[in-house]
């Protein structure tokens, strides 16, 4: 069969940051994780309605650092969208009602995050949902048990673990992506090829 008639399919089947990017996100949620412990009270000396603000960016900076397979997109988005609304509100910065500017902030948060497949970055829906769902329930517990949001540092040593758990494997994840070349009459499991990875 002539090559002009083969038939050439590049499929992505999966992406992962290379060694360096895994490094950068398991120290920036270490940095970030810290930051929460030291600034936060009772530690720390600010407000404990600054956490989710400093929570989302921490999300947003290891994302930026893991590139398109950053990991916690959506999440950063969504917690930043949330963290605005606490910080500004609760704060008196602004004076509006705290539970329609969270909802108006965490609904923004979603809607960026719907995009961001535009550029590049893999997106579920359900991940979307799941995250609206977690904040809006620990809202829902905070008001109605309340203890939630009592310190800062428990949350700041979830991202500390969240760090450790990227920087583990970080040394041995290869680079690149999978891709599957398909042919006519190719043989299952064959035809499998490595292509760079992303340059950021």
């Amino acid at each position: 069969m002539s090559a002009s008639r083969t038939a050439d399919t590049t499929e992505v089947v999966g992406t992962r940051p290379s060694p360096r990017q895994a490094w950068a996100r398991g120290v920036l949620l270490l940095v970030g994780g810290l930051v929460v412990v030291v600034l936060v009270e009772p530690v720390g000396p600010e407000k404990l309605y600054v956490m989710p603000l400093v929570i989302g960016l921490t999300y947003l900076a290891s994302s930026v650092a893991g590139g398109r397979s950053g990991g916690l997109w959506v999440p950063g988005l969504i917690v930043t969208a949330w963290g605005v609304a606490t910080t500004t509100v609760l704060s008196g910065t602004i004076s509006v009602d705290f539970t329609a500017a969270a909802v108006v902030a965490i609904g923004l948060g979603a809607v960026v995050a719907t995009q961001l497949p535009r550029v590049g970055i893999p997106c579920n829906p359900l991940a979307i949902a799941v995250v609206v769902a977690a904040v809006g329930a620990l809202e829902l517990l905070e008001a109605q048990a309340g203890g939630v949001f009592v310190d800062g540092w428990p949350w700041g040593v979830f991202l500390v673990l969240g760090g450790l758990w990227e920087l583990r494997p970080a040394m041995t994840r290869p680079r690149g992506l999978l891709t599957r070349t398909a042919t006519p009459g190719a043989v299952a499991g064959k035809g499998m090829r490595r292509s760079p990875g992303f340059p950021w």
